[in-house]
């Protein structure tokens, strides 16, 4: 999941050796925008800025860049062996990873030229879905839905209670409230952690697509969509599903759509990515295919 100081890592420099092109020729994505790769870098699936750091999930494991010259990130170092890693969160010395299959990671991260694997937790089925709030970490998965951690020791983690949703692709948490990206269900599942032992559902939110990642900012929650439409003629609705769904999340018992962006029609398979993150008045939407 892409931050927006991520971003700007690495897109910010003094001289571009590539343009991001609009392939499809529409025009409301405006003018190419020029980006430079930064050298030794390859697959990346999550950035996180903390600390002064760039922290990548690369391949099978963690990358750590010094942003000190955040034009020129400087590769620190790198672990692996933690397989099919998805999403991450950085809390303190902490790094945690979603792998899929392999479940819930901690890396120490103190020492950014030698991170180290701390432990390794088996999540309840293949996680994707991560975020981190003070000692606890939550965890989306495609069956058995969210699935709260206890990572107050990183080394000795902690299974503490879950909650079925309709394919939990991302979560995100504010407040005692957790909020799930359901995929296939194309929805928000609405649920209140306030007790870490019994979560509750609160809410279904519909959406227009299949569902994935959530942002908020004061109560206005946007919410990524992918693949194919859940309303409208069913013979448009493949592969039409990419866009921001946004409500108004004041009651989260009853949210309010006020609107939605729909981005260009395309569909290459069912390995897509949507990431939302706020920067001021603007919303950035990641795309796997439509970038």
């Amino acid at each position: 999941m892409v931050s927006m100081g991520a971003a700007a890592a690495l897109s910010a420099t003094p001289a571009f050796c590539a343009t991001i092109t609009n392939a499809h020729g529409d025009p409301r994505y405006g003018q190419p925008i020029p980006f430079r790769k930064i050298p030794g870098t390859e697959g990346t699936m999550a950035l996180e800025i903390a600390g002064g750091k760039l922290f990548a999930l690369e391949g099978d494991g963690l990358t750590i860049f010094d942003l000190a010259d955040s034009r020129n990130p400087k590769r620190l170092g790198h672990v692996g062996g933690m397989g099919n890693v998805r999403q991450l969160r950085v809390s303190g010395r902490t790094a945690f990873l979603s792998a899929r299959q392999c479940g819930l990671w901690s890396v120490d991260v103190s020492d950014g030229e030698h991170p180290r694997i701390i432990s390794n937790f088996d999540g309840v089925e293949m996680a994707t879905g991560l975020d981190v709030a003070g000692e606890v970490a939550f965890l989306g998965h495609r069956v058995y839905g969210i699935q709260c951690v206890d990572v107050s020791d990183p080394a000795r983690m902690k299974h503490l209670s879950s909650l079925r949703t309709d394919e939990s692709q991302s979560v995100y948490y504010r407040d005692g409230m957790l909020f799930s990206g359901d995929w296939a269900g194309g929805q928000i599942t609405a649920i209140d952690v306030s007790d870490l032992l019994a979560p509750k559902e609160v809410s279904r939110i519909q959406l227009d697509g299949y569902g994935d990642g959530i942002a908020m900012r004061g109560n206005i929650l946007f919410a990524s969509t992918g693949q194919h439409k859940k309303s409208g003629p069913p013979e448009l609705r493949h592969g039409s599903g990419h866009g921001l769904d946004i409500f108004d999340g004041s009651d989260v018992t009853r949210p309010v759509r006020l609107s939605r962006i729909s981005f260009t029609d395309i569909y290459f398979g069912p390995c897509d990515y949507w990431t939302p993150r706020i920067s001021g008045n603007y919303c950035f939407a990641s795309d796997t295919v439509n970038g």
